[in-house]
């Protein structure tokens, strides 16, 4: 029985869009000695048929210099990968996007896998980890074969991501049941546009939401004119949106379940921020 283990990878920034783009936090793994894991990581086993702490090693070539993060995978009975990052906080309102980039081989000729492997799983909480969001999966369905890595990237909605909030990240792996692979991470960055690092916040002292809590009718006064305002879940689904070119707005939340919601509130002078409301 072979076990379980974790490798850390070297820096790279990826290249970014044509819009300029703010990194918060990218994380290469290149500093790291081997045999460990960075500050702020974290990674769970249990015993030997289980799964393996994360730590630094070199046997694999990452996917822009020498070390990499890497788990394998052999047994459906063993725990799935568990990895987290650290908690980023006092970030600013907005949009981010996350990245890295990933290999999946096999463990034996070290060729990309050509067969059902299973899902990894990345996933963001807001609040520490106490409850997460899944962002996205990669699976033989979407993920390529290829001796490169592949860029795997994916956005959090705006109206999740209040001003002073914090991300954490969790990648989680499911076996497929079938042969013997290696899971190879590198080269994480979590970033932000830069119109969204210079969002113009609204002045809080001339906005009145009321009431909060709220059983039918939301009142959103302003003291410029208002164009659009969404309403999102926790879990970043939009389940509502307004146009209007009102400093005064009066809106129906009679149709939503009893729970916690983000209103976001845009002006016609590109004014944005996001408000926590409650729907009784």
């Amino acid at each position: 029985m072979k076990k379980i283990t974790f490798y850390a990878i070297s820096a790279f920034l990826l290249s970014m869009s044509a819009q300029a783009q703010t990194i918060i936090a990218s994380e290469n793994f290149e500093t790291t000695d081997e045999y460990d894991i960075p500050n702020g990581w974290f990674s769970e086993s249990e015993d030997f048929y289980g799964f393996y702490n994360s730590y630094v090693f070199n046997y694999y070539e990452g996917c822009s210099d020498m070390n990499a993060l890497v788990t394998n995978l052999y047994d459906a009975d063993e725990l799935p990968l568990l990895i987290t990052s650290p908690n980023y906080t006092n970030l600013n309102a907005g949009e981010k996007q996350v990245s890295y980039q990933l290999r999946i081989f096999d463990y034996y000729d070290e060729i990309p896998v050509d067969y059902n492997f299973g899902t990894l799983t990345l996933s963001y909480s807001i609040n520490n980890g106490t409850d997460w969001v899944v962002l996205g999966e990669v699976t033989n369905d979407n993920y390529t074969p290829s001796f490169n890595c592949e860029t795997i990237s994916y956005t959090i909605p705006a109206a999740n991501i209040l001003a002073n909030s914090s991300l954490k990240f969790k990648w989680t792996s499911t076996y497929s049941g079938f042969e013997d692979y290696e899971i190879l991470i590198d080269n994480f960055v979590l970033s932000e546009n830069d119109e969204t690092a210079s969002n113009i916040d609204l002045d809080k002292t001339q906005l009145k939401i009321y009431p909060n809590p709220v059983t039918d009718l939301l009142n959103v006064e302003y003291e410029n004119v208002i164009s659009r305002l969404a309403i999102f879940d926790l879990l970043g689904r939009k389940v509502g949106e307004f146009t209007t070119d009102n400093k005064t707005n009066t809106v129906d939340v009679s149709y939503l379940t009893t729970g916690t919601y983000l209103l976001q509130i845009e002006t016609e002078n590109n004014e944005k921020s996001t408000i926590k409301f409650i729907k009784k």
